[in-house]
């Protein structure tokens, strides 16, 4: 299974390479995934290569060998008031089994935070954005105590993140 968060170049551009390489059977994707040109297109490339994208959001589960998916966001239907952004419109999933448990949480920021739940017992964190500095993941992140951050990338953003999330 290979999930893409949302469809912003730095986060689907391998995903050729990876069914190829990985022999991939199954993409998953937000239910808006198909309303940038390049998640549109991305989606023709998939059908082309027999490889199923399916449609995900908040609520559903899946199973993958002894691995359950949890798509904890987006809403299947985002709500009018929030602005919507492809960030903010991130699948997030939590992945659990043979003593795993994480949350990716795509590029995520402040709309879309307000619209998650905190878990508060998650091991491991996959930072949104890159783990770039956000006061509003500060304040989501405030009773969750994850033994594991993962930041992909380094840099000022990802250091500002740290200190926040670590009250130094």
């Amino acid at each position: 299974l290979l999930v893409l968060s949302h469809a912003h170049a730095d986060h689907v551009l391998a995903t050729p390479e990876l069914v190829d390489l990985l022999a991939v059977r199954r993409v998953l994707v937000g239910p808006r995934f198909a309303s940038s040109a390049l998640g549109a297109g991305l989606l023709r490339y998939l059908e082309h290569a027999q490889v199923p994208g399916e449609i995900a959001c908040a609520g559903d589960r899946l199973r993958v060998g002894s691995f359950e998916v949890a798509v904890l966001h987006p809403p299947r239907d985002y709500p009018a008031v929030i602005p919507f952004s492809l960030n903010d419109d991130s699948l997030v999933v939590r992945v659990r089994g043979e003593g795993l448990d994480f949350i990716s949480m795509g590029d995520l920021q402040t709309s879309g935070l307000a619209l998650l739940p905190c878990p508060l017992d998650v091991d491991m964190l996959v930072l949104p954005h890159h783990g770039r500095y956000q006061t509003a993941l500060g304040d989501w992140l405030a009773p969750v105590d994850p033994r594991v951050l993962l930041a992909s990338s380094a840099g000022r953003g990802a250091r500002r993140t740290e200190h926040l999330l670590r009250g130094k």
